[in-house]
């Protein structure tokens, strides 16, 4: 008979979270007493991430440090599990500033754009009012609403996935030690060429993401608290 393992202990007994900041306090402020930079479309506050490594789900148990990184670590030519190629790209505009009625009509960065009664090559341009498109880096944590084993395996690389009990919690513990605010929020997808840190092409939709967002300029580690997270499977 095949024996049963309680994963919390193998975890625990196997892969050793160091004692970081033993005596530190972490405040964990609830999202209702601060209403600040969180933004869910359901109350549902239950989310998951997906690691890869299994030693890894010891510092979101058990609490320990987790590194966060860069948003542009998952730029890629082509979209492939978490990779994707407008990842960090902002843009807010209308009609595509690098599209075929604005081509060659603008090079480099696009913030705060104000064009009225303007043509290109003899034709009218649709009026803009304040476009951008520009890349702008930050860091970045992503989870998903549902834990599902096909999922897990489509995202590559990935070998366990937890559940986080409270995102909101998460957040704030977080958001706690570092510098700026951050954002938490869900992804919205689109079909079209608008882009931003929560606004993601209609390709990467079955990803189904929640993102915490710090415009910051290079990645950290922040230490979290015990009890925030539980393994709901393993992949395989």
């Amino acid at each position: 008979m095949k024996k049963e393992i309680n994963l919390r202990k193998y975890l625990k007994s196997n892969y050793p979270v160091e004692n970081y900041g033993a005596n530190r306090h972490i405040s964990i402020k609830k999202f209702h007493d601060l209403g600040q930079g969180i933004k869910l479309d359901s109350n549902d506050v239950v989310r998951y991430v997906y690691l890869n490594e299994l030693w890894h789900a010891n510092a979101w148990i058990e609490g320990g440090r987790i590194p966060i990184g860069m948003a542009s670590s998952y730029i890629s030519d082509v979209r492939d599990g978490t990779f994707t190629p407008d990842e960090n790209l902002i843009h807010n505009s209308p009609i595509a500033l690098d599209g075929p009625e604005l081509h060659g009509v603008f090079k480099g960065e696009i913030r705060g754009l104000t064009m009225l009664g303007c043509t290109n090559n003899g034709k009218k341009i649709l009026d803009l009012h304040e476009v951008d498109r520009y890349v702008e880096d930050g860091a970045i944590l992503s989870f998903c609403k549902k834990f599902d084993v096909e999922l897990g395996r489509r995202f590559k690389g990935k070998v366990i996935c937890l559940k986080i009990k409270d995102i909101r919690d998460l957040f704030q513990a977080i958001d706690d030690q570092l510098p700026v605010i951050g954002r938490l929020e869900d992804c919205l997808y689109t079909e079209d060429h608008q882009r931003n840190h929560f606004l993601k092409s209609i390709d990467d939709s079955w990803q189904e993401e929640t993102r915490m967002f710090w415009k910051i300029a290079e990645k950290v580690e922040v230490e979290l608290p015990p009890g925030l997270a539980e393994v709901a499977g393993i992949i395989n």
